[in-house]
């Protein structure tokens, strides 16, 4: 049994001295880890040199009493801090799972205890290990005594760190932090190596080159020299300072003597303590797993043969020779191969070498994955290049690929030639883990590919899952793709702690650092490391018996350097004890020979560099795209912003690039936030992305690596902006803004009025104030005058104006003469859209309200709605979203609650949706019902729309009863302009309509083939014999196969629900076929078929996944042959290119249904070359959301300002576009593929306001489109009649016949409240089963489902944690308060999406479940709803404080 040391003596004044402190529930984890084993009988607890208290149990121990309880270090760890003790500087040198960190924390401790005015910093090199450090050692052992902070990159304290170590006694920090402070000068901000008493270096061994530990130590060495007595002792941490590549001892003993320089320090390790150390951390058993290679391996044959073609057609250069293919050596020959193309602007040699680098990563990933894996990563470079073609090289090289693709794919679902290493593997993980086995393991491989890779595979392994494996990927955390988020890598570390997850597959980012607990078994697979990597890796196997494995093949380079490492291994260790052996003296004079010689390299290193950089003058060097070898820009046009982001502030770079996807950032940045990724426009090279700087201004920050330098002594090519030859100047802001404002309009003299007096006259806008501009005339035209005639008058009205008719400025002015001339007065403003919040709030009301009254703007994104009932107190004039109201209006918490009768005006805008169920009408049936019970105190209403639209009706009686029925629900007349209609209709004047026809394809054999498919599954589902479908290709038979499904699920008729699914995806096909290329309808058939391939669980998926493979290689060549293309593409080019070719300055719209078409037209709008010469710069715009489709609210932003400005021409959007949203007016406006109503028709056409603007529509003989498009001109004029027939009723006929209306509405939705409270209570919830719509496995119970905030349903049994597996993180483009967003989850069996995980009060995760994805078996049979309102029993509130309890019940919550 170890010995535990406790406390010093106690006097006998301590133990007669009378306890008193108070007794907590709940037990410190850090003790129940500590004694887990040895409990003790009696412990004896000093604080500040009293006894407090005897306890016979840990469970009696207080909360404080734990925190500094005794650390409890065993021998070998007071052995190597004995000198840190003594002042010395140190580097404790202890293996992964030997307790470094809590002997730092030990020393820190003693050091506090000890120092006047002690100032300990933790230095990290990660941002997790900041937190992790924080919360898991610091705070818990001194955090009771003692102050402190934690600092990263993501904290606003790093802006401030000079006042945070002055307020702190300790703060652990990323070592970026802290080398900021020294080298910045600004008072708060500033930190001197001498305000710190102890440094403490976590992973140290990284002290080398130009690593940031070893700049900061830089700084301390030139103190050092130069005689400076007042520093800080310094205490290096680490599991390995390894041989810096030596082979030899003393080359070893060289590295390790150059570390200890440059942290100033000694090394330690124990020598009186090894038995009891090996006895903590014991060596797990290892196995070398060796599969011999595979007989036939015609994958990687085939590839072989491919690279040979490429190597004849690219001819190589004489002097030089590629080595062997499909190792690292090949990679390094073509890299230096592309490099040359590159200087030598030798297209052919530079895209043949990128395009053999991608070959030979799919060889060794043939050699170490499944060859699937090898073909998807071959397979998804060529979709990036497939349709970006530039010259003869691109097409040769595209077309090896596509010549030779099937043939690929189709050996890469030969199982008999499968990776024998896949094999191995699987049984190594199987002896390890089974069902009833709780063992823990990671997998340790070389890329984030191939955690994705190896993750898919263990998560469709049959065998695997059966074991229990429960597995998840762990990679680094950053910005990519295929980084994770911090948030990802907490909770899956977190889940793999509590046994949620058994195996993680990861990285070389579990080596070091992070908390992960003791493995039963670490796997190192395809890794080709040095010896700290494999050290670190090995330790993370500290179970028990643990186990670490290496899997590899016969002559396999891993079994060598797995080998080699062992040596190193020892080869550390012994020039370790070499440097432990010297005396003082010869260790201390060669260790400061190092630190001069290092100095002195540095001195000359920053000398060559300064060199460098001025080399050449900025303006004398250009950048052209590595991929094109287009020149875009001259080396003055970049700027630095805030020393780490590189811009280009040439406007006219803008014309070079496209934009891409959205960049997405787990964290958010003090002055800047990421935009869309940047797209050479002539090859699609990837430039970077753009920044939004300081809120204002977006700049193109751009990455060297993708360009390459022409200067006056030729190419050359740079991966770092610290290398190239040229001074970068700092990025001013103020000049930048300035430049943008004004470069097209300098105004001479500004004569500003506010509040009635004539304020100074400015020589030019920069000298004018926000507040000064705000109030400028209103300048209402004759017609906005004439209708808010009424309003003025204190009447409720609704303002029908067309589309850019002025609706909100009107709106404004009412609001703006009701806070004058009410006492007091409260204007509420609501809209239907997040977006429209700020865009009112900015554009109209802050500027012509804002200087006199409170203005706030609240939307669910705001922290201001859980107090909404303030901010109505507080304000003149509130924005919001409708639901904001609704919630204060129901919400009876005193902070959060509104009543209607605290507003005195209501603004509704786009009002014509305040109709059965909106929210819109859901507050004015609040409204309602206060009128009818007599109430006087209500607000005045103003509701604004372009259009109420006829309901559907089409005759004039039921169009009047609808627009009747909109001014019963808002309880207000419906005003328009009579006497300025043509002052109305020369603002916006109505655009020339052209209605472009064009016959059907003549053939169609890509829509035929489609149908023959969809025939056969008919045949094999066998239809009941009381259902018949309409015609395929229309919504009609989506209509059909929609319900087939749900009757196949209610009858349990897998067969029927699964074919009724696909043939839904058939039908979309046809429709898109229709609509779009083929090759857009056959990609999105395969996309579904991706998800599908994998995942058979019965003939049916067999013979479903089976009948597209057959077809899939014909269906994709009759996509490709443009002779059978759909003629509406054809017109639709016409259309655009007959507008933007003439004049480029043009701007358009073009309208489509989906968010998927949005993404196809774009994608042919970006490759179709007369368009892009005809100067078209397209983007998509679609609905703000979460999902992959949606677009977040800052690219919704970006692109509409990118629009203003004239960087975009053309939007292609889906109805989002129609109303609402900030859209300047356009030239032209194009409906494609649409089926709508009039509304949406005159919102769309509403945005060609431009002068001689064009409204066209694009469709074919015979087609619903044009037939909808006469009918929608009719229901248009319709509208109008009927709202000339409401104008001109009586007064008293208009008043009877609303109240008429607003009783029965009100009776009505009485009825309908009374309906849905009892079908929610037809059923107990436990008598309700839930089962998967996709396996029809019965997963929960009715009871297990609660609901959080009337939002999220979340299923709170544990045992439902079994039937789903987690899939890709769930993305939102903003935060909220209370809950964050997990990965997704699907059902085991069929991989059915369920919905996703959510993290509630940061601790709760919970499956929060999607109700459409899964059927109800009641006492009466089966049932689907497609939302929770809908489900038949009562859903309960979810409780936080008894599921705390329950699954934390030593957590205390406030």
């Amino acid at each position: 049994m170890r010995q535990l040391r406790t406390f010093s003596t106690l006097s006998t004044k301590h133990l007669s001295c009378e306890p008193h402190i108070k007794v907590y529930k709940y037990i410190s984890q850090l003790l129940t880890t500590q004694f887990q084993h040895h409990p003790p009988t009696l412990v004896l607890t000093v604080v500040k040199g009293k006894l407090h208290k005897t306890h016979c149990s840990l469970s009696q121990l207080t909360g404080g009493e734990c925190r500094m309880a005794d650390f409890a270090l065993y021998s070998y760890q007071e052995e190597v801090v004995e000198r840190a003790l003594r002042r010395e500087n140190i580097i404790i040198w202890l293996p992964t799972g030997g307790g470094k960190t809590r002997a730092a924390v030990y020393v820190a401790k003693k050091h506090l205890e000890t120092t006047e005015r002690a100032k300990v910093v933790v230095l990290v090199n990660t941002v997790h290990l900041v937190e992790q450090h924080f919360h898991k050692e610091l705070k818990p052992h001194l955090g009771h005594e003692y102050k402190m902070e934690a600092v990263s990159g993501d904290s606003k304290e790093s802006n401030f760190f000079g006042k945070v170590v002055e307020e702190s006694d300790v703060v652990i920090c990323t070592a970026q932090i802290l080398f900021n402070a020294l080298t910045n000068m600004e008072e708060n901000a500033h930190v001197e190596l001498s305000d710190i008493t102890l440094l403490i270096i976590d992973e140290c061994h990284h002290t080398q080159k130009e690593n940031v530990y070893n700049e900061i130590m830089r700084c301390y060495l030139e103190k050092k020299l130069r005689g400076d007595p007042k520093l800080p002792q310094v205490l290096g941490l680490t599991a390995s300072p390894g041989t810096g590549g030596a082979k030899n001892l003393e080359g070893a003993v060289e590295h390790v003597l150059q570390i200890c320089a440059n942290l100033d320090s000694a090394i330690v390790s124990t020598k009186d303590c090894t038995t009891e150390l090996k006895e903590k951390v014991p060596r797990p058993f290892k196995s070398m797993d060796i599969v011999d290679k595979r007989p036939q391996d015609p994958f990687g044959d085939h590839l072989k043969g491919m690279m040979q073609k490429i190597h004849d057609f690219m001819t190589l250069p004489p002097d030089f020779r590629l080595r062997e293919c499909g190792t690292q050596e090949y990679e390094q020959d073509v890299m230096t191969l592309e490099q040359r193309g590159v200087k030598e602007q030798n297209r052919i040699l530079a895209q043949c070498a990128l395009h053999l680098r991608e070959y030979n990563d799919t060889l060794l990933i043939n050699d170490t994955l499944r060859m699937i894996d090898a073909y998807r990563s071959l397979e998804d470079f060529y979709d990036t290049k497939t349709e970006n073609s530039m010259d003869e090289t691109d097409d040769f090289l595209v077309g090896l690929f596509q010549d030779n693709q099937v043939k690929l794919r189709k050996i890469a679902k030969n199982s008999q030639y499968e990776n024998p290493k896949m094999g191995k593997l699987e049984t190594v993980l199987r002896n390890q883990f089974g069902p009833d086995v709780e063992s823990r393991g990671i997998l340790f491989c070389k890329t984030r590919k191939s955690t994705h890779c190896l993750n898919d595979w263990v998560l469709n392994n049959r065998v695997l899952r059966e074991a229990g494996i429960k597995a998840a990927v762990l990679t680094g955390a950053g910005g990519g793709k295929s980084h994770m988020t911090q948030n990802e890598q907490t909770d899956t570390i977190r889940k793999f702690r509590q046994g949620a997850l058994n195996l993680l597959i990861s990285t070389s980012v579990a080596e070091e650092g992070l908390d992960i607990p003791e493995c039963n078994v670490v796997v190192r697979y395809g890794l080709l490391t040095n010896e700290i990597a494999q050290q670190q890796a090995r330790g993370r196997a500290r179970a028990p018996e643990a186990e670490y494995s290496v899997v590899a093949q016969t002559g396999g380079q891993e079994v060598r350097r797995e080998h080699i490492n062992e040596l190193l291994e020892e080869l550390t260790g012994q020039a370790i004890a070499k440097v432990q052996e010297m005396s003082i003296h010869d260790f201390r004079t060669k260790i400061n020979e190092l630190q001069k010689e290092a100095l002195i390299g540095r001195k000359v290193a920053d000398m060559h560099k300064m060199e460098k950089r001025g080399r050449f003058n900025a303006s004398a060097v250009k950048l052209f795209c590595r991929g094109c070898f287009k020149s875009v820009a001259s080396g003055s046009d970049i700027k630095l912003v805030e020393d780490t982001r590189y811009v280009n502030v040439n406007p006219d770079f803008q014309k070079h690039y496209k934009l891409g996807e959205q960049v997405i950032k787990d964290k958010t940045f003090g002055n800047w936030e990421p935009g869309r990724k940047l797209i050479c426009n002539n090859c699609n090279k990837e430039w970077g992305y753009e920044i939004k700087y300081k809120k204002y201004t977006m700049l193109p920050k751009i990455a060297i690596r993708n360009f390459a330098l022409e200067t006056p002594e030729g190419n050359m090519l740079v991966k770092k902006w610290k290398d190239v030859p040229f001074t970068v100047e700092e990025f001013n802001f103020e000049e930048q803004l300035i430049a943008n404002q004004f470069k097209t309009h300098q105004p001479t003299l500004v004569l500003t009025v506010v509040k009635e007096k004539l304020q100074k006259p400015h020589s030019s806008l920069s000298q004018l104030t926000g507040r000064e501009c705000g109030m400028a005339d209103f300048g209402l035209r004759s017609y906005q005058e004439e209708v808010v005639e009424r309003a003025l008058r204190r009447e409720n009205v609704i303002i029908w104006l067309p589309t850019g008719g002025g609706k909100t400025r009107a709106a404004v002015y009412v609001a703006k003469r009701h806070l004058e001339t009410t006492s007091p007065a409260k204007v509420v403003v609501l809209v239907n859209k997040v977006h429209l919040v700020e865009q009112h709030f900015k554009k109209e009301f802050k500027p012509h309200l804002g200087p006199e009254y409170k203005i706030e703007a609240v939307s669910g994104d705001s922290g201001q709605k859980d107090f909404f009932g303030k901010v109505v107190e507080r304000s003149d004039v509130v924005i919001c979203t409708a639901q904001i109201v609704f919630n204060a209006l129901t919400n009876m918490e005193e902070n959060a609650h509104v009543e209607l009768s605290d507003i005195t005006l209501l603004i509704i805008d786009e009002c014509h949706h305040t109709q059965k169920e909106a929210v819109y009408n859901k507050i004015m049936r609040h409204y309602l019902e206060k009128k009818l019970r007599g109430e006087q105190k209500l607000p005045q209403i103003l509701g604004l729309t372009a259009s109420p639209g006829t309901g559907g009706a089409k005759i004039l009686e039921r169009a009047v009863e609808h627009v009747l029925q909109i001014c019963a629900n808002l309880d207000s007349a419906i005003v328009s302009t009579k006497n300025y209609i043509a002052e109305l209709k020369e603002k916006v004047p109505r655009p020339f309509k052209s209605i472009h026809i064009v016959d059907k394809r003549a053939q169609d054999p890509f829509g035929d083939q489609l149908k023959e498919m969809m025939q056969k599954i008919h045949n094999f589902m066998t239809l009941p014999p009381d259902f018949r479908l309409r015609e395929s290709g229309t919504q009609e038979y989506e209509q059909d196969v929609t319900i087939l499904e749900r009757r196949g699920e209610k009858e349990q008729n897998r067969i029927l629900a699964q074919c009724a699914l696909h043939l839904r995806e058939y039908n979309d096909a046809l429709l898109i076929n229709d609509t779009l290329r083929m090759m857009d309808a056959y990609r999105s058939l395969e996309d579904f078929y991706d998800t599908k391939t994998d995942n058979a669980i019965d003939e049916t998926d067999d013979f479903l996944v089976r009948l597209f493979q057959d077809d899939a290689v014909k269906l994709r060549k009759i996509a490709k042959n443009s002779q059978y293309e759909n003629p509406k593409m054809g017109k639709l080019e016409t259309v655009l290119r007959n507008q933007f070719g003439p004049d480029p300055e043009s701007r358009g719209i073009l309208f489509c249904k989906t968010r998927k078409s949005t993404r196809c037209l774009n994608d042919w709008v970006l490759y179709n070359r007369a368009l892009q010469q005809a100067g078209i710069k397209a983007a998509v715009l679609t609905g703000a959301g979460c999902g992959k489709s949606h677009m977040t609210q800052n690219e919704q932003d970006d692109t509409i300002r990118k629009f203003s400005q004239g960087v975009l021409n053309l939007l292609i959007s889906t109805s989002v576009a129609e109303e609402g949203l900030d859209i300047p007016e356009c030239n032209l406006v194009v409906r494609y593929g649409l089926l709508t109503n009039e509304i949406a028709q005159q919102q769309a056409r509403g945005r060609a306001r431009a002068q001689e603007a064009e409204y066209s529509m694009v469709g074919q003989t015979g087609g619903q489109e044009v037939h909808r498009e006469h009918i929608n001109e009719l229901l248009e004029e319709l509208t109008g009649q009927a709202i000339a027939k409401i104008q001109e009723m009586s007064p008293h006929d208009f008043r009877t016949k609303i109240n008429e209306l607003q009783k029965e509405a009100l009776i009505g939705s009485d009825i309908a409240d009374t309906h849905k409270m009892k079908k929610r209570g037809r059923y107990d919830a436990s008598a309700v089963q839930l089962w998967c719509r996709g396996c029809f496995k019965s997963v929960a119970s009715g009871s297990d489902i609660e609901v959080i905030k009337n939002m999220h349903r979340v299923n709170v049994n544990p045992d439902f944690r079994k039937h789903y597996k987690l899939g890709e993180q769930v993305k939102i483009g903003k935060t909220f308060d209370d809950w964050e967003p997990g990965c997704k989850i699907s059902c085991n069996d069929c991989n059915q999406d369920w919905g996703s995980e959510i993290k509630y009060r940061k601790i709760a995760l919970l499956p929060n479940i999607a109700i459409k994805n899964f059927g109800l078996e009641t006492p009466e049979g089966r049932m689907t709803a497609e939302k929770w309102k809908d489900v038949t029993f009562t859903v309960e509130e979810f409780n936080f404080e008894k599921y705390a309890k329950d699954n934390f019940p030593d957590m205390t919550i406030d």
